[in-house]
């Protein structure tokens, strides 16, 4: 038997595969199922889904550091447009991380990215 592209695969790799295949999809929609997929009508869960707060570590890789860079190219080409858009940008980034952290060890952390972020003119 033929199998066109194929035909190098074995018969015994091909069943192989399609048993891993038979295996693995199942199990992956059990695993993958939102929390009370399974419960179904009668039986849904009223727990609230648990939010997820990035770490002070995640929003500074994810959000952060790359708005850095952005506005170091800018200056580098003197973009300077481009460098202004990303400062705003910037300061949103910072809003957004004082916000979803409040208070870290015992400090307002809101008002450790103030100090921090002021530029000399003071604004």
């Amino acid at each position: 038997m033929k199998f066109g592209p194929f035909s190098a695969i074995s018969k015994s790799s091909l069943a192989l595969g399609l048993l891993s295949a038979a295996i693995v999809i199942p199990l992956t929609t059990v695993f993958v199922s939102p929390p009370g997929a399974h419960a179904g009508a009668t039986g849904a869960s009223s727990a609230q889904p648990t939010m997820y707060l990035p770490s002070i570590s995640d929003m500074m890789i994810g959000t952060i550091q790359p708005r850095h860079e952005r506005i170091w190219r800018a200056e580098q080409t003197g973009d300077w447009n481009f460098a202004a858009y990303e400062l705003g940008n910037l300061r949103g980034a910072f809003g957004r991380l004082g916000r979803a952290h409040p208070v870290e060890e015992g400090t307002p952390f809101p008002d450790m990215i103030g100090q921090l972020s002021k530029s000399r003119s003071g604004t």
